[in-house]
């Protein structure tokens, strides 16, 4: 027998909730942590060095791996993966349950607007310049400046997009790119502090991340292995393997 899947309506139906989420601002910790950092590069005015480079797919695929999160391992892990695997008739369904081949096509309908967003931002521009030639010099300039960078934009988009549809095509590759990016990130986030110091802060913990705090930070890491071995992703000393496409990082 088996077991009843989100089919591709379904998955959809999925991708369409992620994006209505976004829009009325119900976003994560995870999802929230995310902008800051995008926010503080772009803000940054000197070169920084020490920062984990992502692409344009590896960014947008953390997005949704903080909205969506990550399925949690279980024996019968390859139905997390791939839907057309075949569940145990035992095994009740659970329609919060989160899936990689979910999350693909929610990577590719988010891809899609970040294209359409692009698109909207360099088409406003380039009409800006034909319809005011009388510009002066320096005006004419900054609008020259912002159309390069709105068209690179638009074409690392454009590759987002096509990776995005690869990833949807192919869940496993998508679930074992999703998770050496997770390790990717745990290992260069940074220090991290665990003491709860104070009633206040407990408060606020208990508000704005369920009382879990930095204590999510050990279930991840276990998660991440339970995952990396039967995806094929460690080394032979049975350590995970992390990296992104800018800078790969296998040891």
């Amino acid at each position: 027998k088996k077991k009843k899947h989100k089919n591709q309506k379904g998955v959809s139906d999925v991708a369409k909730a992620a994006l209505n989420k976004v829009k009325k601002n119900a976003l994560t910790p995870a999802d929230n942590a995310l902008c800051r950092a995008i926010k503080s590069l772009k803000d940054a005015t000197r070169e920084t060095t020490d920062i984990l480079r992502l692409t344009s797919t590896e960014v947008l695929m953390l997005t949704v791996l903080s909205s969506q999160g990550l399925p949690v391992f279980c024996d019968e892990w390859s139905g997390l993966v791939i839907s057309e695997t075949i569940f145990n008739e035992d095994i009740e369904s659970d329609d919060f349950q989160i899936y990689f081949f979910a999350m693909g096509g929610v990577m590719e309908a988010a891809a899609e607007v970040w294209l359409k967003i692009a698109k909207t931002k360099l088409q406003e521009k380039l009409r800006l310049l034909e319809d005011n030639n009388h510009h002066d010099t320096a005006t004419r300039q900054k609008l020259l400046e912002d159309i390069a960078i709105l068209q690179k934009d638009h074409d690392a988009k454009i590759s987002t997009l096509e990776e995005s549809k690869k990833f949807n095509q192919n869940p496993q590759i998508f679930a074992r790119k999703a998770v050496m990016l997770l390790e990717a990130v745990r290992k260069n986030m940074g220090p991290v502090d665990l003491q709860y110091a104070g009633e206040k802060k407990i408060r606020s913990l208990n508000k704005s991340e369920n009382g879990l705090g930095t204590k999510i930070l050990n279930w991840f890491h276990k998660e991440i292995i339970r995952w990396s071995k039967p995806l094929g992703i460690v080394d032979k000393a049975g350590n995970v393997l992390c990296g992104t496409s800018i800078g790969v990082d296998m040891d």
